[in-house]
């Protein structure tokens, strides 16, 4: 079965190709890309028009509406940057539009119209030539994938961006990834997945994002230890469990290991004096203040959180689920629960099956969530679209076209 070239497969291309090659990233926002965003919500329009009419059009347009609203009172205003420009402003609400357009791709209902194992392909092929980029940018520069997650230095990050070197959102894409692309592998061996698996876990590990190298880690035992295959699951819990009782030698060996990465090093350290002594210092200590940030924002206003005092709030910035109770508190909760409760209903993630690698990749991105933030558009991407593409339900095109549901 051939990809049907109709809008959506154009837009679902432009769009993969934006978030997993970094090299668009140091363009200029309003001037190269909101255009080719802006091109992508246009063919998502079209698509939509073409395969279900006028009126489901109609709703596509109030439900961008609503996004680009809730994007501006309850992640935008956040950080309320009252000295930026207009087009500043402008450009910062862009971004936020970009991270939560793959929501308008799967309610468009596209995936019901186009073969999702070759665009699973188109995504895996430009996934891996990123890694394999970002490995190469790794030994030809100093920890360049997680100076991309600072802006200390704008002109040298644009230099890893214009060699393709992917950053936070697109390490931790990977680790999502994994469980996922470990459940392909274990139900149909492929050697191109294997090597992909391989590669992405080395770009991992070459990153120096210690959590990420950590939830990697997790992902690939949880998803195996949570088998129905009583073998598979019970012969992982006994390595998991045997992994667990070593835990702090298995942290000095990869203090050892990362002796030449400072970063991981220090923060293995960091963790292994948590674990032995109770005691937090350093980056540990830091990320404890910025999470009292948020949660003391929330404990000010549980109803409202800092959404009527804006220049008052105080948000850490480094937890997803704290910065957003804290922005928003108890009425922020009930408007994203009502909007994630819309998303469950749509036909594509009806679909998904959730399986224990489903699920694995669920426990990953809460605990990310609860520890960092999503605000990356392949991170994003990855979350809400890869479990439609990765579902082993294969749509048949004709016959789910008039299926779609709002």
């Amino acid at each position: 079965m051939k990809v049907r070239m109709n809008w959506f497969t154009a837009t679902f291309v432009i769009y993969t190709i934006y978030c997993f090659t970094t090299v668009f990233r140091w363009l200029p926002a309003i001037a190269i890309q909101m255009p080719i965003i802006m091109l992508c919500y246009f063919m998502l329009v079209l698509s939509v028009k073409s395969h279900f009419g006028n009126e489901q059009t109609i709703k596509f347009f109030i439900v961008s509406f609503l996004i680009i609203v809730f994007n501006f009172i309850f992640i935008y205003l956040q950080s309320y940057p009252s000295s930026l420009s207009l087009v500043n402003k402008i450009g910062a609400n862009f971004t936020l539009f970009v991270t939560t357009f793959p929501v308008l791709l799967i309610y468009s209902g596209g995936f019901e119209n186009v073969d999702k194992k070759r665009l699973r392909n188109i995504v895996f092929f430009i996934v891996l030539i990123t890694a394999i980029t970002t490995i190469i940018g790794t030994y030809n520069y100093i920890s360049p994938s997680r100076l991309l997650a600072t802006n200390n230095n704008p002109e040298l990050t644009n230099v890893y961006k214009q060699q393709n070197i992917g950053g936070y959102g697109f390490i931790y894409s990977i680790v999502l990834l994994c469980p996922l692309i470990l459940k392909k592998l274990i139900n149909h061996f492929s050697f191109f997945l294997l090597v992909f698996i391989l590669i992405c876990s080395f770009c991992v590990i070459r990153s120096e994002y210690t959590t990420a190298i950590l939830l990697l880690i997790a992902g690939i035992a949880i998803s195996l230890s949570i088998q129905r295959n009583a073998i598979i699951g019970i012969t992982s819990i006994i390595i998991v469990g045997a992994l667990a009782l070593k835990l702090e030698d298995i942290l000095n060996w990869g203090i050892v290991y990362f002796s030449e990465s400072y970063t991981v090093s220090s923060r293995l350290s960091m963790i292994l004096g948590y674990i032995k002594y109770d005691v937090s210092a350093g980056n540990l200590l830091e990320r404890k203040d910025l999470y009292n940030f948020s949660f003391n924002s929330f404990l000010r206003n549980p109803i409202f959180g800092g959404l009527f005092r804006l220049y008052e709030v105080n948000i850490g910035g480094h937890s997803e689920i704290l910065d957003y109770i804290g922005h928003s508190g108890l009425f922020g909760l009930i408007v994203l629960f009502i909007a994630l409760n819309e998303i469950r209903k749509i036909h594509s993630f009806r679909l998904v099956k959730k399986d224990t690698f489903f699920i694995a990749m669920i426990i990953i991105a809460i605990f990310l969530a609860v520890i960092n933030t999503f605000s990356a558009p392949e991170l994003l991407y990855t979350i809400l679209i890869m479990p439609v593409l990765l579902d082993d339900n294969e749509t048949n095109n004709d016959h789910n076209s008039s299926r779609y549901t709002s």
